[in-house]
């Protein structure tokens, strides 16, 4: 924005087929999102519904624009002109002021400088709150304040981060943990399905979302939780087997809880909780 790079609306589809500088098809991406997003706030999204419609009967983006907004592509350009300097106008000018402080937060982290590192971080997040990358500075902030022993204003950053679009799954798993401490389980939930966007493979996301539908009497989302966690191969299979046998217990499947059960103690013979569902099982068997 603060190079003029953004595209006229009728040539956009050229930032991303035929890029005359590196980065210009994510440059495009950003600039496709905003455009939408004023059509949202000016007009409704019904008419962006509209426009779908328009490009499925063969429409270009011009033609679509004009017949479903009635304006001519010279006056859209003009208007999403206005909404980019009336939302980013101010940040854009202050956008040296905002780099000097994002690097100087995560500076102050190396140097231990932890509070530094938070008011740093501070400055930064109010220029620019909405910046989530996985160098934000609410990263940096949560990290000095973790070393500063504030559980408290930990948990509010990586929140705040997490609430404007933030991805980073370390960040994420560190905030679903602070839920799962408040007995907060749907808010850890979201959480951890957002992780998952990220970081699809990660064993101890779906080890704990399984683990929270379980608690929360959803034996069939836990199951097909665990056997992703199987299918991934982790390096504790006797635990594995041992949730999906948990699950098609609560699940009233006899037969199958058996089945992965006598597999997680065939892995690990004194594994002591497999032994225990298998007193658990042979005692309802008895009565």
């Amino acid at each position: 924005m603060s190079e003029g790079k953004f595209l006229p609306v009728a040539e956009l589809d050229d930032g991303f087929m035929r890029p005359t500088y590196e980065d210009q098809v994510i440059v495009s991406y950003m600039q496709a999102g905003l455009v939408f997003e004023f059509i949202d706030i000016e007009y409704g999204f019904d008419k962006i519904v509209d426009m779908m419609y328009k490009f499925k009967d063969g429409s270009n983006s011009v033609e679509a624009i004009e017949s479903t907004l009635g304006i001519s592509i010279a006056d859209f350009d003009a208007h999403f002109k206005q909404f980019i300097d009336i939302e980013y106008g101010q940040m854009l000018s202050q956008l040296p002021t905002w780099q000097e402080d994002q690097i100087a937060s995560f500076k102050a982290l190396e140097t231990e400088d932890w509070q530094a590192a938070v008011d740093a971080a501070t400055r930064a997040n109010f220029v620019y709150p909405d910046y989530v990358e996985v160098d934000s500075p609410y990263i940096a902030m949560a990290r000095a304040y973790t070393r500063l022993n504030d559980k408290e204003n930990e948990f509010k950053t990586l929140e705040t981060f997490w609430q404007r679009g933030g991805y980073a799954p370390r960040a994420l798993l560190a905030l679903a943990d602070d839920y799962l401490e408040r007995d907060q389980q749907n808010d850890a939930l979201k959480v951890l399905r957002d992780v998952l966007w990220a970081d699809p493979f990660a064993e101890d996301v779906h080890a704990k979302l399984g683990d929270i539908y379980l608690a929360q009497e959803n034996p069939q989302q836990a199951l097909d939780e665990y056997l992703v966690l199987l299918a991934l191969d982790p390096l504790d299979k006797a635990d594995a087997n041992l949730k999906i046998a948990t699950a098609y217990k609560a699940l009233n499947d006899s037969e199958k809880t058996m089945e992965y059960l006598m597999t997680a103690l065939d892995i690990a013979p004194q594994y002591r909780p497999a032994q225990m569902l298998l007193l658990e099982m042979s005692r309802t068997d008895a009565d």
